[in-house]
């Protein structure tokens, strides 16, 4: 039976009809995701040039399909794409459970949007780096070879290189009053470990539709709070349940489920703190 598509979702895109070829010592790996047939013919054409092996997506969608078969050295990631954008194909990935794909891989945003209020958007998401459209030849290289020559490390294994909480945003968000903050933070943490426990569950006998609902209502819990990492896990459990993906789902209930306890143990850290209290260091 095929789970309804809660917030109206896409249904999943599928890969493209290609042969995916072995990573090779001549050459590292890129995913292009990039809806524009010019730009994605132009970036392969020089990539490709460079002893660099490319595949393209057209848009989110095709290329988290494509990264539950194999990884990558670097994804180039185009920001404004139909279906499922940059942003969100990249939270996605930071936050662990697609196939083969580090959850910790570099990502470089390619977009028309390089503002300041842009640029922060992108990097809360979790991506690496930019390159603003029209793009230069000499750039794109550079960052590149700049990414692709980095060896993976540990903080590749997950998405530990954004904050648990970011409390910058928070104070931002709720302009420094730190008594509703707090109020804020003691209500998620009554709430949200019922919440993951039901999503859990639901699982457990196969009901993603309940397990899509209980994650939408925790990844917008979770981002009034400035969980960064928990709103980017509950948001992947819930397209792989709404895509009907009952593997990729378990994956990220299971992240979703030891990222709690990280977030309720620096709430707890952040509610003792003096310096939270009364904003003096």
């Amino acid at each position: 039976m095929t789970a309804p598509n809660p917030g109206n979702i896409p249904p999943p895109a599928a890969a493209p009809s290609l042969r995916l070829p072995v990573k090779t010592a001549a050459g590292k790996a890129i995913l292009l995701v990039e809806d524009d047939p010019i730009n994605q013919k132009v970036v392969c054409k020089v990539l490709e040039k460079h002893g660099y092996l490319v595949i393209s997506a057209d848009n989110g969608r095709q290329a988290l399909a494509i990264l539950e078969k194999r990884s990558f050295d670097l994804i180039l990631m185009d920001m404004q794409m139909p279906e499922l954008n940059g942003v969100e194909t990249t939270r996605v990935i930071r936050a662990g459970g697609v196939g083969r794909c580090r959850p910790g891989v570099p990502i470089i945003a390619l977009t028309a949007h390089s503002g300041m209020v842009d640029r922060e958007r992108f990097f809360a998401a979790g991506v690496n780096d930019y390159i603003a459209k029209p793009f230069q030849i000499n750039d794109l290289l550079d960052k590149v070879g700049r990414y692709c020559a980095k060896r993976p490390g540990k903080e590749d294994d997950g998405p530990d290189q954004l904050p648990v909480l970011h409390l910058p945003e928070v104070l931002e968000r709720f302009a420094a009053d730190r008594e509703l903050i707090t109020e804020c933070w003691e209500a998620f943490r009554n709430t949200a470990p019922a919440q993951v426990a039901s999503a859990m569950r639901a699982l457990g006998r196969g009901d993603l539709e309940r397990a899509a609902g209980e994650a939408h209502a925790l990844k917008g819990a979770a981002g009034n709070i400035g969980a960064i990492c928990f709103e980017n896990m509950a948001h992947g459990l819930q397209l792989a349940a709404a895509d009907n993906d009952n593997d990729r789902a378990r994956r990220c209930g299971a992240r979703l489920k030891d990222e709690l306890c990280r977030l309720l143990a620096e709430i707890d850290l952040h509610l003792a703190s003096d310096s939270f209290r009364t904003g003096v260091k």
